[in-house]
């Protein structure tokens, strides 16, 4: 018995030397048992898998945030350079300053987003929630987006019946719902159709969903639709920095929610499920 014991153990500390020389991707043996050491090396081993994750997502990011970062920023220098070496006349001058400004605008964009969603995956947000009524901030959601859908004559429905609210961020809430709704018009053809519903669904739980007759986005892609950055097919000669649908899955992580994409048929339909709080007081 003593034996198996300082094994057991002796396993655990050659992974754990593995680990602080660099090496992630070992884990701690285990036997199917109900052991001690068994539920241990388990316990281990989940938190290992959840540090690699978290280390493997900031090298994404890093990487990500170099390549977004440097082509505006090349844009920009090239713009600069351009100016000093040809001193064109003054109203073209102004023209080139004012795409400088718009490329320094993109990568502002960036830090302003990852900002974001650091401050929701801290949790930080969490000690402002109160009781939130989605209809009224789907109602502001609308009204807002109401003159980009009639610029692209795009028929937009809205069905939010009032006395259905969530304890939340009003603000990180009207962001995610702004966020889907600006995705499906940006990719819905001119006369599209963009659908707004927020309804009570299983288990208490309240539903907020975005749907369009879009390109969609296919089964191949939607898992990862949702990483910083990723920006899949349809995005190609679109506007954006890939970050909408990732801040809209943090904000449901922080409301202990969740954010499922689906086919429309065509289209895409992107549901929010949130804890509700189904009747008003």
């Amino acid at each position: 018995m003593r034996r198996a014991v300082l094994s057991r153990v002796g396993m655990i500390n050659d992974t754990a030397g593995a680990i602080i020389r660099g090496d992630l991707s070992q884990r701690v043996p285990a036997r199917d048992t109900t052991d001690a050491f068994d539920r241990l090396a388990q316990t281990i081993n989940a938190m290992l898998q959840q540090i690699q994750q978290l280390i493997e997502r900031v090298r994404n990011t890093s990487n990500a945030i170099a390549h977004d970062l440097r082509t505006p920023l090349a844009e920009l220098r090239a713009r600069l350079e351009e100016l000093l070496r040809t001193r064109p006349e003054r109203e073209a001058t102004f023209e080139e300053i004012h795409k400088a400004v718009a490329d320094l605008d993109r990568a502002i964009a960036v830090f302003n987003a990852l900002l974001r969603l650091a401050e929701i995956d801290s949790g930080a947000r969490r000690s402002g929630f109160r009781r939130v009524e989605l209809g009224d901030v789907t109602a502001d959601v609308a009204e807002l987006y109401a003159p980009l859908t009639d610029e692209k004559k795009v028929v937009f429905t809205v069905d939010a019946p009032s006395g259905l609210a969530v304890q939340g961020d009003p603000h990180l809430l009207a962001q995610a719902i702004g966020n889907l709704v600006d995705n499906a018009v940006k990719y819905v053809p001119r006369c599209g159709k963009v659908g707004l519903r927020v309804a009570s669904c299983d288990q208490g739980r309240i539903e907020i969903v975005v749907s369009d007759n879009g390109p969609g986005i296919p089964d191949g892609e939607k898992t990862r639709a949702t990483d910083r950055f990723y920006r899949g097919q349809s995005s190609v000669g679109t506007s954006g920095i890939g970050l909408g649908l990732s801040l809209v899955e943090a904000v449901a992580r922080l409301h202990e929610g969740c954010l499922t994409l689906s086919d429309n048929n065509p289209g895409l339909t992107a549901c929010l499920r949130l804890p509700g709080l189904l009747f008003s007081q």
